[in-house]
């Protein structure tokens, strides 16, 4: 803020009387032309933060270190006399080479502390400790599956035997029967058209061809209920019934 006074000065002078309380300093005391003038100025300041970001942007999976251990069989050489082969250990010359091949594999890199170890060690042979399996061990993983098949076959045949073969049988026997059935039909058609053509002949033929006729079916039916009892009286207790 600022403040400006301007105007004219005071008259009167400096006395006791002019102090004191109740004098006549208001009467004798006069001013010309005072003035006052008062301004106001505004001052704003405005403070900014400065903020950075950083924005990082990594692969995801990134590796951060890498181990590495590899254990190699050595070599075995062959001897003649006891006809065994005898373990040799490879050099280091040939671990430093196997080395150096995983770390170009790998990708190895010393900054981000990666390590790679290769040692040489016997391996166990696959033959120590393998047993030859027998028929006997076959016989005793194969039974439970081969028992399993043979009781299921068993049961199928049971069922053949017992239900499927019996249908079939009488489904036969019931064709055989109907087939039957209608050659007497067809046979006695037969003679019915026969003897309504002999009536209208001379009476003489009609009696012998009547009679050969009758021979002729005598003949048959005997035949028939020769070969086919069952049928025979199938068919006549039918007829029975129908007259019945």
């Amino acid at each position: 803020k600022e403040r400006t006074s301007s105007g004219g000065e005071s008259s009167s002078d400096v006395s006791v009387a002019n102090n004191l309380p109740g004098g006549s300093s208001g009467s004798s005391e006069s001013e010309s032309g005072a003035a006052t003038v008062i301004s106001k100025v505004d001052d704003t300041k405005n403070y900014e933060i400065s903020k950075t970001i950083t924005n990082q942007i990594r692969d995801s999976g990134a590796i951060q270190k890498i181990h590495v251990a590899v254990m190699i069989d050595g070599t075995y050489i062959l001897d003649e006399k006891t006809g065994k082969d005898t373990y040799q250990p490879r050099t280091q010359d040939e671990l430093e080479k196997i080395e150096n091949i995983v770390k170009v594999a790998v990708g190895y890199n010393a900054a981000r502390q990666d390590q790679v170890k290769v040692i040489n060690m016997p391996f166990a042979k696959e033959t120590e400790g393998f047993e030859e399996e027998t028929i006997k061990d076959l016989l005793k993983e194969e039974l439970p599956a081969v028992l399993q098949t043979l009781v299921a076959a068993i049961l199928i045949l049971g069922v053949f035997i017992t239900v499927v073969k019996p249908i079939a049988l009488k489904a036969f026997e019931i064709k055989k029967l109907e087939s039957e059935e209608d050659e007497l039909d067809k046979s006695e058609k037969a003679g019915a058209n026969a003897t309504a053509i002999a009536s209208e002949e001379d009476p003489m033929l009609k009696i012998l061809k009547t009679t050969s006729d009758n021979n002729v079916a005598v003949s048959k039916i005997n035949d028939i209920a020769t070969s086919s009892t069952p049928e025979v009286v199938g068919l006549l207790k039918r007829w029975l019934i129908e007259e019945a």
